[in-house]
């Protein structure tokens, strides 16, 4: 049960602070670029790579406080550091056919759910 505060707690962060953020990165680089998601994006991939490495090797961290960190803000804050870590560690392993998979249908799915989901918002 503490574990699912944990993410819950982290998440509630991580999603004000992403709102917060991408918002105010909007406002400066006004346009129709998603400027802001752009940054959460990037800073989110930053961090759980950062912490993901620092966290398990150098810390000893309970374990409900560091999944609360990752999985409960980070993935809140942002789903893309979960996707780049992913696609990085394959990188790293030398499988570039998981690699390219990971990339392709990560992009691929995601904006044709997107699009999909756009449509039936249309329709309804």
């Amino acid at each position: 049960m503490t574990t699912l505060f944990a993410i819950g707690t982290g998440g509630f962060v991580g999603a004000i602070l992403r709102y917060l953020l991408s918002k105010q990165v909007q406002q400066l680089f006004a346009g129709n670029f998603p400027y802001g998601t752009l940054t959460v994006n990037g800073i989110g991939s930053f961090t759980l790579g950062f912490l993901s490495y620092y966290l398990l090797e150098n810390m000893m961290l309970n374990d409900d406080l560091r999944i609360g960190l990752t999985v409960g803000c980070l993935g809140a804050f942002t789903t893309f550091s979960t996707f780049s870590y992913e696609t990085l560690t394959f990188l790293q392993a030398g499988d570039y056919v998981k690699m390219s998979i990971n990339v392709l249908s990560n992009v691929l799915i995601c904006i044709i759910l997107c699009a999909a989901g756009l449509q039936l918002a249309k329709h309804l």
